[in-house]
């Protein structure tokens, strides 16, 4: 593994040693994730839209109408 770092006060093996610890002792939290995630994950459910052809008949007619001004009432 190659690191990458500012520490220039660090040599790569403290800051490989630093990356490798963090990696291992976070490992336990990643798999609580995974587990949380399994646990409450749904079946995906199928959208259905609302039918809008009718708000979008009258909201075209307004810009049909003239200028912006017309969907302000001005």
């Amino acid at each position: 593994m190659m690191v990458e770092s500012e520490a220039k006060e660090l040599s790569e093996d403290i800051m490989l040693g630093a990356v490798m610890f963090g990696h291992r002792h976070f490992q336990p939290v990643v798999q609580a994730i995974i587990k949380l995630a399994e646990k409450a994950a749904k079946e995906p459910r199928e959208l259905v839209g609302a039918d809008n052809k009718a708000l979008e008949k009258e909201i075209l007619g307004l810009g049909r109408k003239g200028s912006a001004h017309s969907l302000c009432g001005s």
